[in-house]
Order: C-alpha cells, then structure tokens, then sequence
C-alpha cells in the first residue's frame, strides 16, 4: 500500500482506510469525514489511537503525535491513558472550545438533517437543561466518564427515554469534537456501558381506535365546533391513512387533480421517498370544503389563528379529546386502524403497507419496486366507504352550505 500525499487527502472520498504514514492511516467514514488513526501494539495489544481529524489536524501533526505515542511505548508507557499526543494538540491550540461550544456547532451540522424544526429546538432545551448546567463551560478534552455518568446515570430508570436522548446527543458532540482534534474519545459511547443498568424494553403503541368505530368518531369530527380546516384535516388523515405532519404541510402543489393524486414529495417522508396517495370520492369533498380557505401560504389545511402558517400539531388531539375520544384514540393510532381493517378484509400485506408509506425490510423490500398504486385505489375507495359510510352526506351538506 503506498502512502498518500498531503495534496491527496481533499480527493479521497471512498469510505476505507489509507496509509500515510508508518503505523498512521486515514480514515474515510461512509458519511465522508476524516480522521486519521495510529495503529500501535501497547503492551502486547493491538490499538487503534485517533490523531485527529482532517482538515483540523494537518498529516504533518498526525506524524508528530504518532511520533510522541511511540516513543511513549518504547518506555514503557500507555499513550492512551498518558494522552502525550493529545498535550500537542493542546500547544497547538492556545484556547481549547468548551463543551458548549462544540454543542452549538455540532447543532448547526445537525440541522440540515431534521425534517421538523422542532428537533433542533427540543435538543438544544434537552441539553440547556440537563448537561451545560454541569459540563457546558468545561474546556471538551477536561471532561471525565465520571462527569457524564453523573448525568444520565440519575435519569437512566427515572426518565429512560430522555436519558437515552441525551447520551445520544452528548456523543454527538464528542464525536464532532474528536473529528476536530480536540479530545481523543468519545465518553459518552461504549466506555460507559457497564455503569449504566439495563432498562426495562417498554413498547408503547399508540391508542388505535377499533376501525368498527372509525365512522362514527368522524361522524362527531363533523358535527364539531372546530374550524373547517382542523375537521376536514382530522378526515384526510384518516381516509389517507397518511401520518399527521405529511397533512399538516400538504400544499396544494401536491394535488393533481386531473388524475386524482396526492403526491408527497420524499422531503417530507419518514422514509425520504416520494408518495402517491390516490385521490378518492371522500378526499375530493374535503378538497372542495377547504378550498375556500386556502391563502398565500399554499397549505390545504392553513392555520387561522396564525395566517400563513399550517395548522398547529396539536390541534388534531385537541379536536379527538373534544368530541370524547380522546381516551381510545390518537390521530397517528388511526393508521393502525386502517391497518387493522385491511388485514381482517383480507387486503394483500404489500398493499396495506404501501397506503402505509411503510418501508418493507429484508430481501422482500429489497427486490420489491412497485408502489401498487392502481390497485392500492381500489383499497382507498373501500376505505373510506367504510369510514364515510355515517357522514358522507354530512360533508355534502356542510359544502352546500
């Protein structure tokens, strides 16, 4: 293997490792940063010491701080626990970021990644809250295991899915920090599995509402004193079966009228494909009924309190606490409903989960390309005969109104 140039290192994109040196490697990951990484046996064993990652270290530093572990081992010594190399960072710079710092990038990098704005707010509050309070101000490389357990460990039973949030979210900003040169490890990652108990594996579904009572729930949808745009979104929802933020954002760009389809771009799918729903007798009325609605925002289903904005995400349970479902229903659960009747109508499995926008795993999904849509159509317009069956005529009368 030859040792690639400094003046090589910007082209190499393919993920693997590189030899740039004796015993010094770059690392090439599948997202496309790089590190470079010492190969080394300390005490017998075989280590792999990161340097550093590129562009913030240079391969001339890389050789340096492999230089400094070898001799460290030579004497008998551990760079790994020592850190010599990490002290060279160190003099090269004079101001090491502090946790927080490397938190804020490490946001700004995530960003780009989430499909709802919320995400980067409820991580950034996650982390205000629980770890910058204890570690926000400290210099990255002067953290300790001690300091990360002394988080989560308090919250690991107590509040198990925010404390397996926030260990995510601390690793997130270790890794950024070894990517930049800064620290040598990642604290928040499998060094510290053995301190923290096994948590019990709790499933919770959402409240699925048995579909026998689907059309009467959108029977009191209807008849509630809500605005048209939070009931007609209730009633797409559920005669799609689609997932309440694809509703929530839906603009009328996405609706082809002429050939009756909704198309959902991939942006705004959990499984980032683009989906098409086929546009039934049911789903039409409601278009009619919120297009007198409709502003410069584009939405179908356009918030009124707030003008150019969609609907809230919470407007939907608001309305289904309401009417007096509230206990035996949630909006997402209502897929589970759709799903529910397709397996006892005997629909085909890839239909139900195509309408579902699932993503079939294994060889199945695999080999599997076509969306079914001419027949999923047929399985949407039984559907929502079956849903519409109690307040079809209702709709009409609203829209005649």
């Amino acid at each position: 293997m030859r040792l690639l140039k400094s003046s090589e290192l910007e082209r190499i994109n393919k993920p693997g490792m590189y030899r740039v040196a004796f015993g010094v490697y770059l690392r090439v990951a599948p997202g496309g940063s790089k590190q470079f990484v010492q190969r080394i046996m300390v005490h017998g064993k075989r280590r792999d010491i990161g340097l550093g990652g590129w562009p913030a270290t240079t391969l001339s530093e890389a050789k340096c701080k492999a230089i400094c572990n070898r001799a460290e081992v030579l004497t008998g010594g551990n760079p790994i626990t020592s850190k010599c190399a990490l002290r060279l960072v160190k003099r090269r710079n004079t101001s090491v970021p502090s946790f927080k710092d490397i938190q804020k990038k490490t946001l700004e990098s995530l960003k780009s990644t989430w499909r709802n704005p919320k995400t980067g707010k409820n991580w950034k509050e996650s982390m205000d809250n629980y770890v910058t309070p204890s570690i926000g101000n400290k210099p990255i490389e002067e953290i300790s295991r001690e300091d990360v357990l002394e988080i989560l460990v308090p919250l690991w039973n107590d509040k198990p899915n925010l404390a397996r949030k926030l260990r995510q979210r601390i690793s997130a900003v270790f890794k950024m920090a070894i990517a930049y040169g800064y620290t040598e490890s990642n604290l928040a990652g499998e060094a510290i599995d053995g301190a923290l108990p096994k948590q019990k594996a709790v499933t919770a579904h959402h409240r699925a509402l048995p579909y026998s009572r689907v059309p009467k729930m959108l029977e009191a949808v209807v008849n509630a004193d809500a605005s048209i745009a939070i009931r007609a979104a209730v009633c797409w929802i559920t005669l799609t079966a689609c997932r309440a933020g694809e509703a929530r954002y839906a603009t009328w760009q996405e609706i082809d009228m002429k050939h009756r389809i909704w198309r959902i771009p991939g942006s705004r799918m959990k499984a980032s494909k683009d989906h098409r729903v086929p546009i039934t007798d049911g789903m039409l009325t409601i278009l009619e009924l919120v297009k007198s609605s409709r502003d410069d925002s584009d939405y179908l289903f356009p918030s009124i309190k707030k003008p150019g904005s969609p609907l809230g995400e919470n407007s939907f349970s608001y309305l289904i606490r309401q009417i007096g479902f509230g206990k035996v229903a949630t909006i997402h659960g209502l897929r589970s409903s759709f799903r529910d009747w397709a397996a006892e109508r005997g629909i085909d499995r890839q239909l139900a989960e195509q309408a579902l926008a699932h993503t079939v795993q294994g060889v199945e999904g695999a080999y599997f390309r076509s969306d079914l849509f001419r027949r999923r159509r047929a399985v949407m317009k039984q559907w929502n005969d079956h849903c519409t069956k109690r307040c079809a005529a209702m709709m009409r009368e609203i829209l005649a109104g």
